[in-house]
């Protein structure tokens, strides 16, 4: 099964080379999305009021897609190579909300193009945030079955004043990421590392 992920970690966005510009509707990053060594350039940009674009500059030419966009200005993505395979993929942000933020992860697809990673038959999709009510965030790891994406999800019980949740491990391969494994914990304090992961450890 697939979820539709947690991740946390505002303060810890993803972006590789120079620093996101943003420029009227659009925002641009530098990712090296086909693995040739060289960072391309990634520009969002957005079309109307439930549309954007991405948009992936390569040496043979521009190609890009559409992703669902809810937003007042775009956001800058967020560049990860979750598989370590030396192409990064990128984190778009399609939803803002009043304390939580949605993303989809775009990859380069050499016969295809920009394309949605699959998430079990639909985008594979995360989000970040969440409030007083709950605690989420995620960081890339290898538990010694390779590279995965580690994501916590956690509800905060006001009773004892501590997180309720799981941990799920995750593997890109290809086009798709899938849940390898969950682990289920509870009565974590805030400060617990368990609730405390890298997301910059996904930098490629």
């Amino acid at each position: 099964m697939l979820l539709g992920v947690v991740a946390l970690a505002g303060a810890g966005a993803l972006v590789a080379g120079p620093v996101a510009s943003a420029q009227g509707d659009s925002q641009t990053v530098y990712a090296d999305v086909d693995g040739d060594g060289t960072a391309n350039v990634v520009t969002v940009r957005l079309l109307d009021e439930s549309t954007q674009s991405i948009t992936f500059d390569l040496p043979q030419g521009p190609v890009e897609t559409t992703a669902p966009a809810q937003l007042q200005a775009p956001q800058p993505p967020r560049v990860t190579d979750v598989n370590r395979d030396g192409a990064a993929e990128v984190a778009v942000t399609t939803v803002t909300g009043a304390n939580t933020q949605h993303f989809q992860l775009f990859k380069y697809e050499p016969a295809i193009g920009v394309v949605a990673v699959d998430g079990g038959g639909a985008p594979f999709t995360f989000y970040e945030g969440g409030g007083i009510s709950a605690r989420s965030g995620y960081q890339c790891e290898d538990p010694g079955k390779g590279p995965m994406l580690r994501i916590v999800s956690a509800q905060y019980d006001f009773e004892t004043e501590t997180y309720d949740g799981t941990t799920s491990w995750l593997v890109q391969s290809g086009n798709s990421i899938s849940e390898w494994t969950r682990a289920p914990f509870s009565d974590l304090p805030a400060d617990d590392p368990q609730l405390n992961l890298d997301p910059t450890t996904c930098a490629p």
